[in-house]
């Protein structure tokens, strides 16, 4: 029977231990970095506004604020397939700009599916298209949804 080298498994045993300390550490540090940034998430959904008598269908720009520190909004658009951006100035929601949006917080912005449609016509698309929401902050931080895809032609009945 072979003596088992005690000396081996016992620095095996002290080299787990550092890596699961140096991995711990890293996590902590990733952790910690990430707590102290920005984070917005960004939906873009639809959905109807207004009364029974008179509903509206509208493009909904959600702003979440799921970090621990409070982010100013400055301002939202509808990124068109071409990157050309449609601001609405008189578009309506829960919000004014500049906004503070504060932790656990959201917000929206909401724009008419019609006039939407009607712009992305008259700039050439008038089948299925792709766009997406974006949100800036007041330090020019951008955040931007995931891709929302349908045909305009169908968009501007609404």
């Amino acid at each position: 029977m072979e003596k088992i080298d005690w000396t081996i498994i016992g620095t095996i045993i002290a080299a787990a231990v550092a890596l699961y300390g140096a991995a711990l550490s890293t996590y902590n540090l990733i952790i910690k970095r990430k707590e102290g940034q920005r984070q917005v998430t960004v939906k873009l959904t639809w959905g109807v506004v207004g009364t029974r008598e008179e509903p509206q269908t509208v493009f909904f720009l959600e702003a979440a604020n799921p970090g621990k520190r409070n982010v100013t909004l400055k301002g939202c658009c509808i990124q068109l397939p071409n990157k050309k951006e449609l601001v609405m100035p008189g578009a309506q929601g829960t919000i004014n700009f500049p906004h503070e949006l504060e932790e656990g917080k959201s917000c929206l912005v909401w724009f008419p599916v019609n006039e939407v449609a009607r712009l992305l016509i008259n700039e050439g698309y008038a089948g299925n298209v792709t766009i997406r929401a974006i949100y800036r902050d007041a330090v020019g931080g951008e955040y931007t949804s995931s891709p929302f895809s349908g045909d305009a032609s169908i968009w501007i009945k609404y």
